[in-house]
């Protein structure tokens, strides 16, 4: 994407990214992240080896779903029928 289509959507999001709006959701990402904390512990205490990237991927869905749509996907603890097909378009 490049040009005034980038201009435009860039212009959309923008807010969302900015340090001011983040600096009032870090309680809200601070939720996130410490659910993946306790899913890293999990698999330590078991000693499994385990896809960090798609543990990777779970928090970054949820944060930005977080910050930038202002909704709770929770995927990182349950399957969510709304970024399925994100998730599969990203692993593909």
């Amino acid at each position: 994407m490049e040009g005034q289509m980038w201009k435009t959507w860039r212009s959309i999001f923008n807010p969302d990214f900015s340090s001011h709006h983040l600096m009032t959701l870090v309680l809200e990402i601070m939720e996130d992240v410490m659910i993946f904390r306790d899913i890293l512990r999990e698999h330590v205490a078991k000693a499994n080896m385990f896809a960090l990237e798609d543990a990777a991927l779970n928090i970054t869905m949820d944060v930005i779903g977080r910050v930038a749509l202002d909704v709770r996907f929770n995927i990182q603890q349950a399957y969510n029928d709304m970024t399925a097909p994100l998730h599969n378009q990203i692993r593909s």
